[in-house]
């Protein structure tokens, strides 16, 4: 079923802020991964149930930030306990358990909301567009996904090595480094589907019989799905950086900022690989047009030959009594010869003028 219908469906009539999983995959247990770090200390804990997520939020550091992350949105009282615990907006959570949302950001007085998609390739074939929330609050930040994987397994693993820039900072440093990790990986993505569409090229050119007009459509599917997850991106932080927020320090702005830069980057280079998927489509159309068009002419050559040959034979192939050619010797080895001479001199001139 098409998760956009089903969302329609499953949500019409219902009043707002009612939460329900729009969702399509499941699996046993959300899991919960808190992370309490400041310059000096790292830790790092799985959750096991809402009391103790409770118990974990109360007995926080506050010189510290902690970072929670919900693998698994089906878990729809799970959620309401953490909207109520941070003061998190009903509608905020309806829109984290959509995981068809459009990206957004909006900047509440103890909170700022994040959706946005995150773009990865799934067995190096089927792309995957997921969800992803944010929510950002003083020393806290939340991120929700509806995958088992951790997409943001790279980080834990930075965060964790050494004393660096992560464990100076604040909130919104640690927010500013996922949206980046989310950006980069529409890069690596574009990238990915540019090899493929030069791999299709120049097998195109190799073999122009082989008809790649369904290679072809998926790849304008897989950049209309992209386009679809990434333009947002650009408005929405645009909308956010003329915003004014405490959580958002000042000089952590200018990284943002480069975030934004590169959204407008990406927007580019998307619409250029998309401008290079219809070239390779205009490309295939013309080398099978060219191909049709060599099949015609080596049918028109044919026919043009016969022609002659066929007015001879339809002439003496007339039922008159008095046709002197008919009671003379010679006269069917001369037409024969005749028609023989008419087709070489065809082929000849055909030759000539390089029609084949």
């Amino acid at each position: 079923m098409n998760g956009r219908k089903k969302t329609a469906k499953t949500k019409a009539g219902k009043p707002p802020g009612t939460l329900l999983y729009l969702g399509e995959k499941e699996f046993a247990d959300s899991q919960i991964l808190f992370v309490n770090y400041n310059e000096e200390n790292f830790e790092q804990k799985n959750i096991k149930s809402i009391e103790q997520f409770t118990e974990a939020v109360k007995n926080v550091d506050e010189n510290s930030v902690n970072w929670i992350n919900i693998s698994g949105l089906h878990n729809i009282t799970l959620l309401a306990e953490i909207g109520k615990i941070f003061g998190i907006h009903n509608l905020i959570i309806e829109d984290i358990l959509n995981v068809y949302q459009r990206p957004k950001i909006e900047i509440y007085d103890n909170y700022i909301f994040l959706s946005i998609k995150h773009i990865t390739k799934k067995e190096n074939t089927k792309l995957l567009i997921e969800q992803v929330s944010i929510i950002v609050a003083k020393n806290f930040v939340i991120t929700f996904q509806d995958s088992s994987e951790n997409i943001f397994k790279t980080i834990y693993e930075r965060m964790e090595t050494g004393k660096n820039i992560f464990r100076k900072s604040k909130q919104d440093y640690l927010f500013y480094v996922l949206f980046d990790f989310i950006v980069d990986h529409y890069f690596v993505m574009n990238e990915e589907l540019n090899e493929e569409i030069d791999s299709l090229q120049e097998e195109l050119f190799k073999n122009g019989r082989k008809n790649y007009i369904e290679e072809i459509h998926k790849l304008k599917k897989t950049i209309s799905k992209i386009k679809q997850a990434v333009k947002p991106g650009r408005d929405i932080l645009a909308n956010f950086l003329r915003g004014d927020s405490e959580i958002i320090n000042k000089t952590t702005l200018v990284y943002f900022k480069d975030i934004y830069d590169h959204l407008v980057q990406i927007n580019e280079e998307l619409d250029q690989t998309g401008e290079s998927i219809t070239s390779l489509l205009e490309a295939h159309l013309s080398l099978i047009s060219n191909r049709l068009n060599e099949v015609i002419k080596v049918l028109t050559i044919i026919s043009t030959i016969f022609i002659p040959l066929t007015f001879i034979a339809g002439i003496y192939g007339m039922n008159f009594r008095y046709m002197p050619e008919l009671d003379w010797k010679f006269g069917y080895p001369l037409i024969l010869s005749v028609m023989f001479c008419i087709g070489v001199i065809l082929v000849l001139f055909f030759k000539k003028k390089k029609w084949f």
